[in-house]
């Protein structure tokens, strides 16, 4: 393996690392706020108590299965996903809790960006969001 393989799994390694960590405050904080304790967390997902010590030490891969496990347990959102059936608008509102009444009136994408267009008069909408990789 060169070195460059090797820092590219390293990295790899990291970035799921950091998402699980972020899993585990959320889950450690929704325990607090509940009240639950790690074993009765692990009853109501039906699994073993040292995987939900994984999980809360920000150990564990999570799959999807296991995060709506938790999110079931729970009773709370641990990871938000975008529904496909949802509009821009609509995802915006509740993600910022805004209220935009309406005012889009497209969404222009080209190569680079994506620009939300507030109302007919905005000749040039603002890129807000850039595509380049």
């Amino acid at each position: 393996m060169t070195e460059w393989e090797a820092l590219s799994i390293k990295l790899e390694n990291t970035i799921w690392r950091s998402k699980a960590v972020s899993i585990a405050f959320t889950v450690l904080a929704l325990l607090d706020q509940k009240g639950i304790s790690k074993q009765e967390l692990a009853a109501k997902m039906n699994v073993k108590p040292q995987y939900v010590s994984r999980i809360v030490k920000g150990k564990a891969n999570v799959t999807l299965e296991t995060i709506v496990k938790l999110e079931r347990a729970l009773e709370s959102t641990i990871v938000d996903v975008v529904d496909p059936t949802e509009t821009i608008s609509t995802h915006f509102q509740n993600l910022f809790n805004v209220d935009w009444n309406n005012q889009f009136s497209s969404v222009k994408t080209t190569e680079t960006s994506t620009a939300v267009v507030l109302s007919d008069a905005d000749a040039e909408a603002t890129p807000c969001l850039n595509n380049a990789a």
